[in-house]
């Protein structure tokens, strides 16, 4: 059964929603923390949690943040933006992150990310593959790397990857549905991996096929955010046995 994972990405403590067609942010007039609240309410048991100045800052500036919706939320809270080093992930982990996404360090040091697999555990270390036409991309999606996503995934898979985080950025915030043929393609390559879908969902129907294709989680925001999918369909889907 798929999972449904909100996703909440704060730039200067504010609720955002970047896209890669869009000048500047979406900014949502909604405050993180009772967001995060709501949807411990309704069944939520994790949450995304994306901090975007730390992406392109390399730097962690909504600990705060973490620490506030890990406490009221009581979510399994993953953490991604800014984590660059062996002293950031684990200061990300002392104050409360559950797990982390990583994506740009993968690229530039992937040994690294390959030892926190080791010391922290597949469950904890999830891998942030940002895709555009087939190739990563980097620092908060600006930077195109020229590496092929399965490239990218085989190294880590053969290291003891469980999760990845997969966006194809052309369709995340453009609400023109996810990118079907590519993550078909590398679910056939990688049916190890837990795929955690990110990016174009308009409506429900995206979410059962992604269910199809057997990907085990779909991360939801601007949908979300405006009204294309109500929070009751969300319920619903979540909480299907």
């Amino acid at each position: 059964m798929i999972r449904i994972i909100p996703s909440i990405s704060v730039s200067e403590g504010k609720v955002v929603k970047k896209t890669h067609t869009e000048v500047g942010n979406i900014i949502y007039p909604i405050d993180p923390v009772s967001l995060a609240e709501t949807f411990a309410e309704h069944g939520f048991d994790s949450i995304f949690l994306t901090d975007l100045d730390g992406a392109r800052e390399e730097a962690n500036f909504h600990i705060d943040l973490l620490q506030l919706i890990k406490s009221f939320s009581g979510c399994h809270v993953n953490f991604s933006g800014g984590i660059r080093t062996d002293e950031s992930a684990q200061y990300i982990f002392e104050n409360k992150a559950d797990s982390i996404t990583t994506a740009s360090l993968a690229v530039k040091h992937p040994e690294i990310v390959a030892s926190w697999l080791i010391s922290y555990g597949p469950e904890r270390i999830f891998l942030g593959a940002d895709v555009l036409d087939g190739k990563i991309l980097t620092k908060g999606r600006l930077n195109e790397t020229g590496i092929n996503v399965a490239d990218f995934i085989s190294y880590f898979a053969d290291r003891g990857l469980k999760y990845v985080k997969l966006t194809d950025v052309a369709k995340a915030g453009a609400l023109e549905g996810p990118n079907f043929d590519m993550i078909a393609d590398l679910r056939k390559q990688f049916p190890q991996i837990h795929f955690l879908s990110a990016g174009g969902i308009r409506h429900t129907d995206d979410i059962h096929q992604l269910e199809s294709l057997g990907v085990a989680g779909v991360i939801i925001a601007r949908a979300f955010y405006e009204d294309l999918v109500s929070l009751d369909d969300l319920v619903a889907l979540n909480n299907r046995k």
